[in-house]
């Protein structure tokens, strides 16, 4: 009777034991399952140019849960009849237990620059540094030296132009400014030599181009006159009498303007 109840005993031991190896079991299983839902890299991925051209990844060989496919460029994909969607460089594309894909944002761990304008230096894990690209900086530095040089051109042109301009005014009013004079001229050899030179030869001699003696009884006498071109100051007036000599000594009016 003793040795029916040890063995009882034994049974119900046994019993426990095979239910909690069970269990045990179960809960291996359970995270056997949960390992296969862990990540498993296959390769990287390029997109399609446009959503008409979208990657189809129902057609990988390896697409089970888990399955990661690292993005090497931006692009479009797709899986089966689905839509399209766009995925950008350094994304992981990873297959999920619904027979579908999930993607991993890794667009904000990535800073990319623009060739001859924007450079970009450094990662994620020790920073970016962002700065103009040396290429940019020459071009823009060629640009200013153009330009200082450019400016200082100009302003030495703009100096000439009124140096120029300010001649030519000076010259302008001179030639608008008009002085009269009156004189009064003894006559040697039938010429006479004026104060100033006429502004326009015998034309701004008045009285139409003479002059005038009055002799004693107050009779007025005008002789037509010319310019003495032998004269280069312009200074000396001919007087046009009949006779050579006929004016010598006389004391004649002249009015001219100069």
């Amino acid at each position: 009777m003793a040795l029916l109840k040890r063995s009882q005993a034994s049974i119900d031991g046994l019993s426990i034991k095979l239910g909690e190896l069970a269990q045990a079991d179960a809960a291996l299983t359970t995270r056997i399952d949960n390992l296969g839902n862990a990540f498993n890299y296959v390769s990287t991925l390029a997109g399609g140019s446009t959503s008409a051209a979208a990657v189809d990844l129902a057609g990988l060989a390896q697409k089970d849960t888990g399955d990661y496919y690292k993005v090497s460029t931006s692009g479009w994909f797709m899986v089966g009849a689905g839509a399209p969607f766009m995925a950008n460089a350094n994304d992981g594309l990873v297959w999920n237990t619904l027979a579908g894909v999930d993607i991993i944002d890794n667009t904000n761990s990535t800073v990319a620059g623009t060739a001859q304008f924007i450079s970009v230096a450094g990662s994620a894990d020790t920073g970016f540094l962002v700065d103009i690209d040396p290429a940019f900086k020459d071009k823009v530095s060629a640009v200013e030296t153009g330009l200082g040089n450019e400016i200082t051109n100009r302003g030495a042109a703009i100096t000439a132009l009124d140096a120029s301009l300010k001649t030519y005014a000076d010259a302008a009013a001179a030639a608008v400014v008009v002085s009269t004079s009156v004189e009064s001229l003894v006559v040697s050899n039938d010429r006479i030599v004026l104060a100033h030179k006429p502004k326009n030869g015998v034309n701004t001699v008045l009285n139409f181009g003479t002059v005038r003696y009055i002799d004693s009884n107050n009779i007025a006498y005008d002789a037509p006159v010319s310019i003495d071109s032998t004269d280069v100051s312009g200074k000396t007036l001919v007087i046009g009498v009949d006779t050579s000599g006929q004016w010598s000594g006389f004391t004649v009016l002249v009015q001219y303007q100069h």
